[in-house]
């Protein structure tokens, strides 16, 4: 009973911070570009938590939050990016604008 009492509260912390409208961290970024204080938040909540799913409102800068999550993330070499064709210019450009590695 008590293991699952600290799941449940594990879970609930969890769950809290990915709510977090900001958070600290010197997350890698391009010269003269600044992230978002939310989008600050969902890279430090993504680098914790495997797995994430980045659904925030539309125009908040998912695609930001997932290439600073890339960009955190000090392993990370290959990345596969499945979206609509429609979206395909527009993931090109924000990557090549935001991506700190030099990964094509």
């Amino acid at each position: 009973m008590e293991r699952f009492a600290g799941e449940e509260s594990s879970r609930r912390a969890s769950i809290e911070s990915s709510r977090s409208t900001d958070a600290v961290g010197n997350f890698p970024k391009p010269d003269g570009l600044e992230y978002l204080p939310y989008q600050r938040a969902g890279i430090a909540y993504a680098t914790r938590h495997k797995d994430t799913l980045i659904a925030d409102e539309m125009g908040l800068g998912k695609t930001i939050q997932a290439i600073g999550t890339i960009n955190a993330d000090e392993l990370a070499r290959h990345v596969l990016i499945i979206c609509p064709a429609t979206l395909k210019l527009n993931w090109k450009k924000e990557f090549a604008k935001w991506d700190t590695k030099n990964l094509s």
